[in-house]
């Protein structure tokens, strides 16, 4: 043993100096880590800190869209409430508007012309009843064209844009029927009473010809069901265009632009003026045999402008009343025969070909300038001029109407004027007498009193002046 501890232990010297490095370093690394948590203390304060801020802001932001959210819903609340409101108005709107469009076809103005002079000036679609108010047929909306002068008065249909002809050899082989947006008698109506009408037509062509020779592979038909073979104006039984009818077709010798047959495209266009043939009601094409060989065509709406003016002399009948503007059934003058005017019943109500359309009288102004005869009185003749504005009467005029038991007098209805007016309605001191079941004539009219005798004036488009100078063609002194 002693042996052993005498023994020198080499290096123990150098384990205590590498002791006290090892704890310095020790003692190092601790100061680091103390400092690296002290400052990650620090940081995790600062982010704890950062973190507060941000719950707080969120916090904040929460109770903001809370309040919001709230504010939304009430307004969501309000606004629901005012559509259900809105929705109760549109609905009752919705109810005036159709109440007053079925009105409207009641009392639908005859022609566009007539919406112009009640003073509407935007062009655009409107119901109008060229056959009269509550008689005939339904009112028809029809384009309004208030830019035009006249206005015109436009039917329109279903093939109003440009259309290809299909390909085929025969002779009117490709057909199309016209559909308007009309009865044909509400059409007729309306060009019966218009100063002109017209309707456009375009055919374009390519190497295909309207006629070659006496072969017409092209026509239209008019409303009477005939063929017509013209494309401008009026030109019944002729082959035409407007080109051959100025001597200014590619071909000087052909009457139409496409007969040339050229091998480019060409076309003859034009106005159809004839208005006993329209409306157009179909369009018959053919000739289109080869590949090469294309054609479209274009017509336009049934287009009336203006009105037929008044004629200075009195109607000859209940017919030309009513193209004149007059829808209300009763007693009117005409001027049937040479030397005389008719009383008859005109019933505005019915069709012209009702036998019943147009009644005779017996009752009349003759040459010798004496009103005499017998007419049926009426079931309820009117009490005064303001009863006969409420049935539908707004033209200024001669009118009859029952103030007394046992006759008719004829009072002059101002129905321009208020009927507080003194000349309102206006004694003329001519009147018709009557016993059961007859008028007995006995009074007619003082012409030096400037009183005139005929019914409605101002609807039947009778000059007052004018009328008087007649009756003065016929008496001096009627009493």
């Amino acid at each position: 043993m002693k042996a052993l501890e005498s023994i020198p232990i080499h290096g123990r010297e150098n384990i205590g100096g590498n002791l006290e490095e090892m704890m310095s370093d020790l003692r190092a690394t601790t100061l680091e880590h103390a400092k690296q948590i002290s400052q990650l203390k620090s940081e995790n304060e600062q982010k704890l800190e950062s973190l507060r801020d941000d719950y707080n802001k969120i916090k904040s932001d929460f109770e903001k869209m809370r309040k919001e959210h709230e504010n939304l819903k009430s307004s969501l609340q309000e606004h629901i409430r005012e559509r259900d409101e809105l929705k109760l108005q549109l609905n009752v709107t919705e109810g005036r508007l159709q109440y007053l469009e079925a009105i409207s076809l009641q009392i639908s103005p005859r022609t566009c012309q007539t919406l112009a002079d009640l003073g509407v000036t935007r062009t655009g679609e409107y119901f109008v009843d060229p056959d009269g108010a509550l008689i005939g047929d339904a009112p028809i909306k029809v384009l309004c064209d208030m830019e035009t002068d006249p206005v015109s008065t436009i039917v329109l249909h279903d093939a109003m844009g440009n259309t290809a002809i299909d390909r085929c050899a025969d002779p009117g082989c490709h057909n199309h029927s016209i559909r308007y947006g009309s009865t044909m008698k509400q059409m007729v109506a309306l060009i019966n009473q218009s100063k002109s009408c017209e309707q456009h037509i375009r055919y374009d062509c390519f190497t295909t010809a309207l006629t070659t020779g006496d072969i017409h592979y092209a026509w239209w038909v008019d409303r009477h069901g005939k063929p017509q073979y013209y494309w401008d104006g009026s030109n019944t039984g002729k082959h035409i265009c407007k080109c051959g009818l100025s001597r200014k077709c590619i071909d000087s010798n052909l009457p139409c632009n496409c007969d040339a047959k050229a091998p480019h495209w060409g076309s003859d266009s034009g106005a159809i003026t004839n208005e006993w043939a329209l409306p157009i009601t179909e369009l018959r094409f053919g000739g289109l045999q080869f590949e090469g060989q294309k054609a479209n065509y274009t017509l336009g709406g049934l287009a009336c402008k203006g009105s037929i003016p008044p004629p200075d002399n009195p109607a000859q009948s209940c017919s030309s009343l009513r193209r004149a503007g007059n829808v209300h059934p009763g007693y009117y003058l005409i001027n049937s025969k040479k030397g005389r005017l008719d009383v008859v019943m005109c019933r505005m109500d019915l069709e012209e070909t009702d036998p019943k359309f147009q009644a005779e009288t017996n009752a009349r102004i003759a040459g010798a300038g004496f009103l005499h005869g017998k007419v049926t009185p009426p079931d309820n003749p009117a009490q005064s001029c303001s009863s006969l504005r409420r049935a539908g009467n707004v033209h200024p005029g001669y009118y009859l109407i029952s103030s007394k038991k046992g006759r008719l007098d004829v009072v002059m209805c101002r129905m321009d004027l208020e009927e507080t007016d003194p000349k309102f309605q206006a004694e003329t001191n001519a009147r018709i007498a009557y016993g059961d079941p007859y008028f007995d004539v006995y009074h007619a009219i003082d012409v030096k009193s400037a009183f005139i005798f005929h019914f409605l004036n101002h609807v039947s488009n009778i000059n007052a002046d004018a009328f008087c100078a007649n009756l003065n063609k016929f008496h001096e002194t009627i009493r």
